[in-house]
């Protein structure tokens, strides 16, 4: 696809809908969907890997929609890996960016002396709560990344995080409140000695697929303002 067909603007988040159209979805092909879970876990030891499945996982989900015939063995295609590869490292660099303050300012916390340690303690609260903030930030900015990345074929993860961020515009409560409920979902398979996650977590990869997918669609819909 011809990513300069895509502009980023923000799009309407459809809380209610993704959440319907997700569990819709994954009634008709629950065997489909649990399989491909278990192989997203398996993956998960080899993060830029488990990129590129997930990524993968985005496209089962548009062919089932579309009543498509689909393989598990689809999940392993490389076709689109270097963009993963990519967007994995820009996260690792981001992280390791965010975080090298913290470590150092709880290091020279832990060497002060009792008279500085109220200040160096404070000092360390504010930059904690500032990464906090900063992790939510770039995680709902972000949101969109990987859809681009895999159901548009967009190449350059400086384009996918300009477009993702222009979407989520006016957005970032339902997206975070959104995101945290399906966590909340994915989690919930742990209580049942574990077995339920082959329920609950595809079921919240279906509810984010539907969130992606209609954002996308209606980038390319909506006109712009």
């Amino acid at each position: 696809m011809n990513t300069n067909l895509l502009t980023g603007k923000s799009v309407e988040f459809k809380f209610g809908t993704y959440l319907e159209e997700g569990v819709s979805l994954f009634k008709e092909h629950m065997g489909t969907f649990i399989l491909a879970s278990f192989i997203i876990l398996l993956t998960s030891v080899i993060p830029v890997v488990n990129f590129m499945v997930l990524g993968n996982f985005m496209k089962m989900c548009r062919a089932l929609k579309q009543g498509e015939n689909v393989s598990l063995g689809s999940l392993f295609s490389f076709d689109n890996f270097v963009p993963y590869l990519k967007f994995f490292l820009a996260i690792f660099a981001v992280v390791l960016l965010i975080e090298f303050p913290l470590i150092f300012s709880s290091i020279g916390f832990s060497s002060e002396t009792s008279e500085r340690s109220f200040f160096g303690g404070l000092v360390f609260i504010i930059m904690l709560i500032l990464v906090v903030v900063l992790l939510f930030y770039l995680v709902v900015k972000s949101y969109y990344m990987i859809s681009l990345l895999s159901l548009e074929n967009v190449t350059s993860v400086r384009e996918a995080w300009k477009i993702s961020k222009e979407m989520t515009k006016n957005n970032f409560i339902l997206i975070l409140g959104f995101s945290f409920l399906v966590s909340i979902i994915s989690s919930l398979g742990f209580l049942f000695c574990g077995i339920g996650v082959f329920l609950s977590l595809p079921l919240a990869y279906v509810m984010h697929y539907f969130s992606y997918e209609d954002g996308i669609q209606q980038l390319k819909t909506t006109p712009e303002n």
